[in-house]
C-alpha cells in the first residue's frame, strides 16, 4: 500500500515529451488492487449499493468515511423537534399539538364488546375525553386505553357477580336451615314488615348489608310477628276476627309511613289520618271481644 504516488502527465505539447511536457503530483491514500493498479472509491463500493441514495455525491474516501462519522453520531441521539429531559410545559405542549386532537370533544370512545352490553355512560365518557386530553395522547393511544379500562372492567364484574352468586346461595342455604317447613312464608312476612315499616329513603340501604344482617333482620321481623301480631288471632272465637287484626295493624303501620299520613301539606292528609285512627278503631274492638 503507498502513502502517495507521482504521476507523469504529457501536456499538449509535441506530443514527443518536448517543451509540451509537464509534471503534477497527486496525493491518493494509496490503495491498490491486486494487479497494482490504483483503486477508485467506485470499485469498492458493492453493486447492491452503489444506487442508495445516501450514497450519491461520494466520490472519494475521505467523503466516505466521513459521512459513516456523521451516522454514528446520529445513532442514539435525539431527533430534531422532540423535547429532552428538562424540557418545559410548553415545549412538551407544542410538540403534542401535532400529534394528539386538538379538543377533548375531538376523541372517539373506541366501541368493545363490554362497552355495547353494559352501555357507556355519557358523562363519564366525557370525563375520560378531558383526562386524554389532558394528558395529550394521540387517537390510537385513546383506544388502547379504552380497550385496556373495559378488559379490566369486566374482570371486575364477572369477579362482582360470582360473589354475588355465592352470597345468594350462602343466604338460600341458612334460610333453609333456619326454617325447612315454613321458609316461603318466613321470607313473606319479614319482606311486608320491612315494607311497611322502614321508610323508602332508607330501603336501598338494604341491598348492601351481610347475609348474617338480613338473616338477623328476617329472624327479628318474625319474631315480632308471631309474638306481637299473630298473638291478636289467639283466643276464644277470635281467630277471624284476630287474622283481622293483625292485617289492619300491618295496613295502619304502612300508611303512617306514607307522605300522605306525614305531611300536612299533602292533599291526602286528613284521609290518611282518618284511616289509621279507624284502623286501631277496629283493632281495639277486635282486642275487646276477645278479653
Amino acid at each position: 500500500m503507498k502513502l502517495f504516488k507521482l504521476y507523469r502527465e504529457l501536456g499538449a505539447g509535441d506530443g514527443g515529451g518536448g517543451k509540451g511536457d509537464s509534471m503534477s503530483i497527486k496525493v491518493f491514500h494509496g490503495l491498490e488492487d491486486k494487479e497494482g493498479r490504483d483503486l477508485l472509491i467506485g470499485d469498492v463500493i458493492p453493486a447492491d449499493y452503489k444506487e442508495k441514495e445516501y450514497l450519491k455525491g461520494i466520490d472519494s474516501f475521505d467523503k466516505l468515511f466521513q459521512a459513516h462519522d456523521n451516522a454514528q453520531k446520529l445513532i442514539g441521539s435525539r431527533p430534531a423537534g422532540i423535547p429532552g429531559e428538562g424540557a418545559s410545559d410548553e415545549d412538551w405542549a407544542k410538540f403534542h399539538s401535532t400529534t394528539a386532537p386538538k379538543e377533548a370533544k375531538d376523541y372517539t370512545l373506541f366501541e368493545t364488546e363490554f362497552g355495547k352490553k353494559t352501555g357507556r355512560d355519557e358523562a363519564f365518557g366525557d370525563q375520560m375525553k378531558d383526562l386524554f386530553k389532558a394528558a395529550d395522547v394521540t387517537q390510537r393511544q385513546a383506544d388502547i386505553l379504552v380497550k385496556g379500562y373495559d378488559k379490566v372492567s369486566e374482570g371486575l364484574h364477572a369477579k362482582v357477580a360470582e360473589a354475588n352468586t355465592a352470597r345468594d346461595k350462602e343466604f338460600d342455604t341458612k334460610i333453609d336451615a333456619m326454617y325447612p317447613d315454613n321458609r316461603e312464608a318466613a321470607m313473606k312476612t319479614a319482606k311486608d314488615l320491612m315494607s311497611a315499616n322502614i321508610p323508602d329513603e332508607l330501603k336501598p340501604s338494604l341491598e348492601g348489608l351481610s347475609n348474617e344482617a338480613m338473616l338477623l333482620i328476617m329472624t327479628t321481623m318474625n319474631s315480632v310477628h308471631d309474638k306481637y301480631i299473630k298473638e291478636d288471632g289467639i283466643g276464644g272465637g277470635g281467630g277471624g276476627g284476630g287474622a283481622d287484626a293483625a292485617g289492619m295493624r300491618t295496613e295502619a303501620m304502612k300508611i303512617m309511613q306514607s307522605e300522605a299520613y306525614k305531611d300536612f301539606r299533602n292533599p291526602g292528609y286528613d284521609d290518611a289520618q282518618n284511616k289509621v285512627k279507624e284502623l286501631y278503631a277496629n283493632i281495639a274492638k277486635v282486642e275487646d271481644a276477645k278479653k
